[in-house]
């Protein structure tokens, strides 16, 4: 079944399973349907819908004109009821939906990362390509950044949509405006209505499927014509897919996973009212929205808005060669917004930042200017600041960005997601309608201003060279998931051979042997003399017997005893496979999800010297275990591990190790080691072995992480040192260099403990090692000079 809107919007029950969920798509503006009247006048009247009745001047809202707002009872002045569009139902009306048709798509959107502006874009794009493709989505869910530290973003902890949104508000106003569109809760309730997928959760960024490298800046320019591109491009994947994730060709729906896409949806492709209202399928949930009210109310006069964006996350994203890299400063962008508020004769500024330092700089920088500066936190108190203090980074930010609405005047800078969002939100109430990205600045109005260099897009063009990036580590993911398929297909059908030559079966055997052949579509003769419910153990054992085919599939055919005792329902093998290939596929890919240890070393972070440390670390592990025969090898994992009575399963710990190198090769790891991962690993090893040093009398803190100890090598280096260690580790450094550096890494690599949770080296330890490989870096420094 799928999710069903409430109340009055609820639709009779349908016996169809191919009809079932709900339906819809995007925000409607047709607000005089809306029934609370004076909730929505007041949210238009910051938007300057009634500007010219109220008799507003272009400086900005003036309370004495309408002196009811501030004794305005309604707490909630950013609600609106449900969208109901007649053009958006006239586009679901014109689409060609694939209900009850041979192949159905359903969509997922899992990867909404970032700050609002980004999220929100994320969400509205996975709508409209649903509707494009006539297809089914997935209630979107987004990651959740960590507070403690903004610029990781992609923590792998995802959240239901109404961690920023209000979810009825979306299942509402889709069933409303698009009843054609079937609406899911999560990917069982997929499966329990069309069956299990074909294949493999495929990802995929919409606009790879056209010529993405000459998409304008208006984004792509046929999206008519996208329908039948995806149909391609599925079209060839189920037909040279001979394999299903359950193990037997299904007849259920394409699962595609959306990356996130920004700014290539060409929104003004379905005219100008459906691009006003597409965002309005998207509300703020209600707390965010009331304290929202509170601020804006609180503010006595009209005002400025100011987006200073200088937070650490946004420059640590940021390349110091681009162009626009002017624009971090602070006292670039405060400038143009003191010369933007004095243009205006406004003495009030709101400012919304991240960074309390700058924004307690600008204030006193606005005081010998007569500009008051104020803050949601100046103007929330009592209650209401209790509740704003116990929102995260990304909730408070809404309540900016719901404020500056209905700012008179609003600047902000082009490589802001946020403040792109709110300008050409605002810009759907200017009389500028021409010419409003020609400059003088990217975005110019009379409402607004986005300063960089027109015809720039930061934002979009860092996104652009980040999907390239994806895409390199995903386009052959489709054909690896079937070479490995392959292989282990002939891996199976040589162990039949050579048992068979061996001579009488026991009956297990046999049974165990059907089951293979039969996932694995290989036929014979007595496979009817067999039964598939027995024996799945020995079969593993033998695989585990024979030599892997190549690297990659030595941890798929590794087994645990434990786990391949017992078999799994509907056909497929054992659990132990579940870093193999039949698997349910919402349990095989999750692209976007590392484990939440190795995120400091992905990325940009993978070419530091911390990054190289802890992959150096992770490879050597397995390269000790693959050789574990030796005795050699066996003294040094014995090293790593036999220091705690908690490491005692160095398999299922390799495996972990496995499933973290295959992520940083692959881009992507299979869902349920993911989950073992952050449940054994993460939630319980580090705390256990943590527990016992302390009680030992050695914390923690006496044993250092990959990035401390790249810092204490670092902190030894003058600025050129560093830079020539930085070249090594790009590719480019020289000759002697790179040998010393490998010579401190391959030490580190062969000298540590595991924590559990990552690489751990004693604080003496690292030190005297460290002390000894600088002394002979210096001495060779002393020869050459």
């Amino acid at each position: 079944m799928g999710i069903r809107s409430r109340g009055r919007f609820s639709r009779s029950p349908t016996h169809n399973n191919h009809n079932m969920g709900i339906i819809g798509v995007y925000p409607a503006r047709r607000f005089g349907r809306f029934t609370n009247a004076a909730a929505v006048g007041v949210f238009f009247l910051f938007l300057w819908v009634f500007r010219e009745q109220l008799r507003l001047d272009r400086v900005g809202m003036d309370s004495s004109i309408v002196p009811w707002i501030p004794r305005l009872s309604h707490q909630d002045i950013f609600d609106f009821e449900p969208v109901n569009s007649e053009v958006i139902r006239a586009v679901c009306d014109k689409t060609e939906w694939d209900a009850g048709k041979a192949m159905q798509v359903v969509f997922t959107c899992d990867n909404n990362v970032g700050g609002i502006g980004n999220i929100r874009n994320s969400i509205l794009n996975c709508v409209r390509y649903t509707m494009l493709a006539g297809g089914s989505l997935v209630m979107p869910r987004i990651f959740k950044r960590n507070d403690s530290d903004i610029s990781h973003i992609r923590t792998g902890r995802r959240q239901e949509m109404e961690y920023l949104f209000d979810r009825q508000h979306f299942i509402d106003s889709l069933h409303l405006s698009c009843p054609q569109l079937r609406l899911y809760n999560d990917t069982d309730e997929v499966y329990e209505s069309l069956g299990p997928a074909r294949t493999w959760s495929l990802g995929l960024f919409p606009e790879s499927l056209v010529d993405e490298d000459n998409i304008p800046s208006t984004g792509i320019e046929h999206p008519e014509r996208w329908q039948s591109q995806l149909h391609r491009w599925l079209d060839d994947i189920d037909n040279t897919t001979d394999v299903a994730p359950t193990g037997r060709p299904t007849e259920g729906p394409m699962m595609v996973d959306l990356g996130r896409s920004y700014l290539t949806f060409p929104i003004n492709s379905d005219g100008e009212v459906f691009a006003t209202t597409f965002g309005n399928i998207l509300k703020f949930r209600a707390d965010v929205r009331q304290l929202a009210s509170a601020t804006i109310l609180s503010i006595d006069r009209h005002f400025f808005g100011a987006h200073l964006r200088t937070e650490k996350d946004a420059l640590d994203s940021w390349n110091p060669t681009d162009p626009t890299w002017e624009w971090s400063e602070y006292s670039k962008q405060t400038d143009a917004f003191f010369d933007q508020a004095g243009r205006w004769e406004l003495s009030v500024m709101y400012v919304a930042s991240g960074n309390e330092t700058q924004v307690d700089m600008l204030e006193a920088d606005a005081e010998p200017r007569g500009v008051r500066v104020v803050t949601k936190q100046d103007l929330l108190t009592g209650k209401n600041r209790k509740r704003l203090d116990a929102l995260t980074w990304d909730q408070k930010g809404m309540i900016d960005f719901l404020v500056m609405l209905g700012a008179a005047q609003f600047g902000g800078v082009g490589h802001s997601s946020f403040a792109w969002n709110v300008a050409l939100k605002r810009h759907i109430f200017s009389e500028e309608k021409e010419g409003f990205l020609k400059g003088p600045q990217m975005l110019s109005d009379e409402l607004s201003q986005i300063y960089g260099t027109p015809g720039k897009y930061p934002e979009r063009e860092r996104g652009v060279l980040a999907q390239r990036e994806y895409r390199k580590r995903h386009a052959s993911k489709v054909q690896k998931l079937q070479d490995e398929n392959k292989k282990l297909k002939d891996v199976i059908g040589n162990i039949d051979k050579i048992l068979r030559r061996q001579g009488v079966l026991s009956d297990d055997l046999k049974a165990a042997m059907s089951e293979a052949r039969e996932i694995a579509g290989i036929t014979t003769e007595d496979d009817s003399e067999t039964s598939p419910e027995q024996g799945a153990p020995h079969i593993m054992q033998s695989i585990e017997q024979s030599p892997p085919p190549d690297p990659a599939l030595e941890e798929v055919i590794r087994t645990d005893p434990r786990l391949a005792s017992s078999l799994v329902p509907d056909g497929r093998v054992s659990p132990r496979l579940d870093y193999g290939l039949w698997l349910d596929p919402d349990r095989l890919v999750r692209i976007l999800d590392p484990p939440a240890d190795i995120i400091p070393y992905l990325g940009s972070r993978m070419n530091t010297l911390a990054g190289c440390i802890f992959w150096a670390t992770m490879n050597y592990t397995i390269d000790l275990w693959n050789s574990r025969s030796e005795p050699l090898s066996t003294k040094h994992l014995d090293r790593m591990f036999n220091h705690s009575e908690h490491l005692r399963d160095r398999q299922f710990l390799l495996s972990l190790a496995q499933a973290r190198v295959d992520y940083k090769e692959k881009g992507f790891m299979y869902r349920t080691l993911s989950e073992q991962f952050e449940r054994n690993a993460m939630g319980g090893l580090f705390k256990r072995i943590k527990e016992d040093y302390e009680k030992q009398g050695q914390p923690s803190k006496w044993w250092k992480r990959p990035e401390e100890v790249a810092n204490c090598v670092l902190d030894v280096m003058d600025e050129s040192q560093k830079e020539r260690f930085q070249a090594v580790i790009d590719g480019k450094g020289t000759k002697e260099d790179a040998g010393m550096l490998r010579a401190l890494i391959t030490w580190l690599a062969q000298n540590y403990i595991c924590f559990g949770d990552g690489p751990r080296w004693s604080s003496v330890f690292a030190s005297v090692g460290i002390g000894s490989w600088v002394n002979e870096f210096k001495r060779r420094e002393a020869l050459t000079a």
